[in-house]
C-alpha cells in the first residue's frame, strides 16, 4: 500500500491524526503503564496464570521463556505502529472505520481479501484459544483454591467426629492404663 516503512512515516507527517501518534509527549508514560499492566496481568488473569504456573515444567523452560517471551512481544508490537498509522492515513475522516478493525480493513481496502481472510482466521483462532485456556485455568484455580480445601476440611471434620465417638482404647503399660 506504501513504498515501504519510510514512505509510510513520510506520508504520516501530512496527516494530523498520524502525526499525533508519532509526536505524542506522553508516549513513554503510556508505554510504561502498559508494561506495568502486562506484568500485573501475569498474576491476575487466568490465561497468564495457566501459561506461567500450570504449563511450567521446569527451570530449563523458565530460562528459555525469559528471552523468548519478551522477544515474541517485541516482534508482535513491531506491526502495531505501522498498521495504526496506515489506518489513520487511509481512513482519515472520509470513512467510519474503527481502529480495532484496521488489520482487516487495510487489506480489504488494498484489494487483498486473502490477507484479510488470513488475518480474520488468525484472530478467530487466537480468541478461541484464549477462551479455552482461560476456561481450563479457571477450572484449575477453582479446584485448587475452593473445592479441594473444602473437601479436605469436611474430611478432617468427619475424621475428628469419628474419633470422638469411638470408645477409648486403653493401653496397659506396666500397672498404668493410658488412653
Amino acid at each position: 500500500m506504501f513504498d515501504g516503512v519510510l514512505d509510510l512515516f513520510g506520508q504520516a507527517q501530512l496527516y494530523p491524526k498520524s502525526l499525533q501518534i508519532i509526536q505524542s509527549d506522553s508516549a513513554i508514560w503510556v508505554y510504561l503503564s502498559h508494561m506495568l499492566l502486562g506484568v500485573c496481568s501475569m498474576f491476575c488473569l487466568p490465561r497468564q496464570f495457566h501459561v506461567n504456573f500450570v504449563e511450567n515444567n521446569g527451570s530449563q523452560e523458565l530460562r528459555t521463556a525469559r528471552w523468548i517471551f519478551p522477544l515474541y512481544l517485541c516482534l508482535m508490537t513491531v506491526f502495531i505502529l505501522p498498521i495504526g498509522i496506515a489506518g489513520h492515513i487511509i481512513f482519515d475522516t472520509t470513512t467510519q472505520v474503527s481502529t480495532d478493525t484496521y488489520a482487516l480493513a487495510l487489506p480489504i481496502q488494498g484489494g487483498s481479501t486473502g490477507v484479510a481472510l488470513i488475518s480474520f482466521i488468525g484472530g478467530l483462532s487466537a480468541a478461541t484459544s484464549m477462551v479455552i485456556v482461560a476456561t481450563l485455568a479457571m477450572g484449575i484455580m477453582i479446584s485448587n483454591n475452593l473445592v479441594t480445601p473444602l473437601r479436605l476440611k469436611i474430611q478432617l471434620q468427619r475424621l475428628h467426629q469419628h474419633n470422638l465417638t469411638q470408645k477409648p482404647c486403653y493401653l496397659a503399660v506396666g500397672r498404668r492404663f493410658w488412653s
